[in-house]
């Protein structure tokens, strides 16, 4: 009888990051940017803790990303520009499996990063984005099996190399987003693949409710085979500092789906700018599996240090 046995792992990403491209990463995002008058330097941390578990077999996770970042800036009243970064892709998993005589230690390490430049046009309600990426990245796989006495270890490396297009258009409360024409390049030392990478549509909607507003994103992906093209959405409300959502994201791979909340808060600090922070909790079902996972983000968004001040 096969088991997922108990055990503690320093850890980043999901473990259903196994298969496909990983764990996608930039779900519900748009180019449109809120810019101000002044200069922004953005900063994101985000870790997650994670349980995984197959009946009463549990283990613990934790893992952090690397700092995002983005710099925006208007050229005039009508013109913004920014530059950053985001993981789009993370292929980091650590499983280990149990069989009769068969012990199967998986594990990857490795992203696809992205980094981008936005042009943004203002004009009355409208307002229009287009935004280039380009996406690198490099993984390495190691498939360590014990068989009996007998022991082999196997390591596969990738790279990655790739770009992506995206715009968005928003009148009022509502927008719409599309991304497309991506491509992606994976290298390996006996073959390379290029993969297209999802069409997607955004449409999301953030009308006066009570005293708030609130929040509508449907987003669709299209893959090809033998991915998955699904259809995802988040629900929330909104008032003042305060901001909580659920949001649904079936994943383009198989039978894996995913339910999240998050509750987020704005922090004005006098001199610097805006402390966001964010708690989301997830699950993720696959099966027999089930993941649950605790994520804080804190954001930095720094714009006193770029304001002219009066002497």
């Amino acid at each position: 009888m096969s088991q997922l046995l108990i055990a503690v792992f320093i850890f980043r990403a999901s473990a259903f990051s196994l298969g496909g491209l990983g764990e996608d990463r930039s779900v519900f995002d748009q180019p449109l940017i809120d810019i101000g008058s002044t200069a922004e330097l953005t900063l994101l941390l985000r870790p997650e803790f994670s349980l995984l578990n197959e009946g009463m077999n549990i283990r613990s996770i934790f893992w952090t990303n690397p700092f995002s970042f983005r710099l925006s800036a208007p050229i005039n009243r009508n013109l913004q520009i920014s530059f950053g970064n985001q993981e789009r892709f993370n292929q980091d998993y650590d499983l280990y499996y149990e069989e009769n005589d068969l012990t199967l230690h998986l594990k990857g390490m490795g992203s696809i990063e992205e980094v981008n430049s936005t042009v943004q046009l203002s004009s009355g309600h409208f307002r229009s984005a287009f935004r280039a990426g380009y996406l690198f990245g490099n993984a390495r796989e190691v498939w360590d099996y014990l068989i009996g006495d007998y022991s082999l270890v196997d390591t596969f490396n990738y790279q990655y190399r790739g770009y992506i297009l995206s715009s968005g258009l928003q009148y009022r409360f509502a927008s719409i987003g599309f991304e497309g024409l991506g491509k992606l390049d994976m290298t390996k030392p006996s073959s390379d693949t290029t993969f297209d990478l999802p069409l997607r549509l955004t449409f999301k909607a953030v009308p006066r409710l009570f005293n708030g507003n609130a929040i509508v994103i449907i987003e669709k992906s299209i893959w090809d085979d033998p991915f998955l093209s699904p259809l995802r959405f988040q629900i929330g409300f909104s008032e003042g500092p305060y901001r909580i959502a659920y949001s649904y994201n079936p994943w383009y791979l198989e039978s894996i789906n995913e339910h999240s909340v998050n509750a987020h808060w704005r922090v004005p600090v006098s001199r610097m700018g805006v402390i966001n922070l964010q708690l989301g909790i997830a699950l993720r079902t696959k099966g027999e599996f089930r993941e649950f996972c605790i994520t804080p983000q804190l954001k930095l968004e720094v714009n006193e240090f770029f304001t002219r001040r009066k002497k």
